[in-house]
């Protein structure tokens, strides 16, 4: 355990959620980090907590980083004295709250602790760091790394310099970010808002004129965005969408600046949010969500963040022989040239696609609420390499099959599961075994399956005996299509058989 261990100090003041996020976000990675509070019981009881949320997504297989739950936990520890806190410590995130008088009070005793190497980055979404940094002697290490609430689940953090701050430290800063699995974005210089509470206030603003202009509902615009936008935007970020959108962004321009400009020229002055229009906001507000069902709100958003985790875009799963990662785009030219194996065609009931094609199939599947994939790679050529490709095998797949039936609470029940050993040297080794177990348990514990199908072609007997062998039944088969269909309830006693079939395995970030 020693060796997955740094001896670097990172300092947390605060111990908040904010707070405990960042502190679980470095001890992921092994840095030792101290988490400051005021009052000691306070730090006894975020250290509590840190611990039981640290199990728990370790429960779910969301845990981020290189090493176990308790493993993290054992880098934590906490004090209530400032300067135990920060000696030592390469880095100090402060989280305290939006108050500038309590920021400015805190630099101050900061500055006469810390030493000459040490950054000093501030969790505000507020204040731009010249705000409580301008008289300090260590101004120079001082800057803004704002993350998004939750940090554990919403990776992007804003790096932004004080006029004064040495560019080695953003630097630095930016380069931590990445390390813990963040995703970092650095600001050329201190601006009112950052970047991402300007993008949000100007949409804000807008659905605030278009609710006192009387064009939408509170709910109506909220669909807007939820339905619409919210789903764009989830992928591509607004400029590579317009890029997009067009054959390229000066086309885009082409076909379209006139028109933004006239209607941005429409949307009159900035609103303040009060008065009757606040009133009205925050009544349809409460229809929808009221006061008391808040917190209950709260957890739910916080679980859709979980969801985006527990499908495979960014994670991975390591079993004995294999590793199932992500489809991406870098995958898709061995992809290709697999596919143009008759064998697999016919093994697949697939036809034959371009390279074109092939790019569109695998960004469809990445983008498919429907479709979970994930390519195997043979684990020890992997470990030996560090190349994906060269370790590629190849993969497996769950449909998860619509809802056909009146209770809602059926929903997204049922899975076809598919497994395909694309490399001749690699079957006859149990890659497609291991693989499809590991995929199967995933269903059931992340993806909340209740019931698997598969189809396989009559002629495929290694994939009938092994459905078989993985306790499927027969149910079904079609002659003109020479498809034989296999069924599985998802029981206790047959999860508890897949476990003890697979052993350990993990589910770790993908980088």
């Amino acid at each position: 355990m020693a060796s997955k261990m740094k001896k670097e100090k990172v300092a947390i003041i605060g111990s908040g959620l904010i707070g405990r996020s960042w502190a679980m976000l470095f001890a992921g990675v092994g840095y030792q980090v101290t988490i400051y509070d005021i009052i000691p019981d306070i730090v006894q009881k975020a250290l509590k907590e840190t611990k039981q949320e640290l199990d728990n997504i370790e429960k779910q297989g969301l845990l981020r980083g290189s090493l176990s739950a308790a493993e993290q936990f054992a880098c934590i520890s906490g004090t209530d004295n400032l300067k135990d806190a920060i000696t030592g410590a390469i880095y100090v995130q402060e989280c305290v709250p939006e108050r500038l008088d309590i920021k400015k009070k805190l630099y101050t005793e900061v500055d006469g602790l810390v030493g000459p190497n040490t950054i000093l980055a501030s969790s505000t979404s507020t204040f731009m760091p010249s705000l409580f940094s301008e008289d300090m002697k260590h101004r120079a290490q001082v800057l803004v790394a704002h993350p998004v609430n939750p940090p554990y689940y919403v990776p992007l953090v804003e790096i932004v310099p004080a006029p004064w701050t040495k560019p080695e430290y953003t630097a630095k800063a930016r380069e931590l970010m990445t390390e813990i699995g963040q995703k970092p974005v650095t600001l050329s210089r201190q601006i009112e808002g950052f970047a991402l509470n300007r993008i949000q206030y100007a949409i804000l603003n807008e659905t605030w004129r278009l609710v006192a202009d009387g064009i939408l509902s509170v709910k109506d615009i909220d669909v807007v965005m939820s339905e619409g936008l919210g789903m764009r935007y989830a992928f591509l970020g607004p400029l590579e969408t317009a890029h997009l959108n067009a054959e390229g962004m000066l086309n885009y321009c082409d076909r379209y600046c006139n028109t933004i400009y006239a209607v941005s020229q429409t949307m009159g002055p900035t609103p303040r949010m009060e008065g009757k229009v606040a009133e009205q906001v925050a009544k349809e507000l409460e229809e929808m969500v009221p006061i008391d069902k808040l917190p209950e709100r709260r957890a739910w958003r916080d679980a859709c963040y979980e969801v985006t985790m527990k499908l495979n875009e960014h994670i991975q799963i390591i079993g004995n022989s294999v590793i199932l990662v992500p489809y991406e785009s870098k995958h898709v030219e061995k992809y290709h040239q697999w596919m143009k194996s008759e064998e697999l065609q016919e093994l697949t009931a697939s036809e034959p696609l371009s390279i074109e094609e092939e790019y569109e199939m695998q960004n469809s599947w990445r983008n498919d609420e429907d479709k979970c994939t994930f390519l195997i790679l043979d684990r020890k050529c992997y470990e030996q390499t560090q190349d994906e490709i060269e370790a590629l095998v190849g993969d497996t797949n769950i449909f998860i099959q619509p809802n056909t039936e009146d209770d809602p609470s059926l929903d997204r029940v049922v899975g076809e599961i598919e497994i395909m050993i694309a490399e001749p040297a690699a079957r006859g080794k149990r890659f497609g075994w291991e693989a499809t177990l590991l995929m199967l348990l995933y269903g059931v514990e992340h993806l909340h399956l209740r019931h698997y199908i598969a189809i396989t072609k009559d002629t495929n007997m290694r994939a009938m005996k092994m459905f078989e062998r993985m306790k499927f039944r027969e149910t079904k088969r079609t002659a003109v299509f020479h498809e034989i269909s296999f069924g599985r309830a998802i029981e206790e006693d047959w999860i508890a058989w897949l476990k003890s079939e697979l052993g350990s395995y993990t589910i770790k970030p993908y980088p």
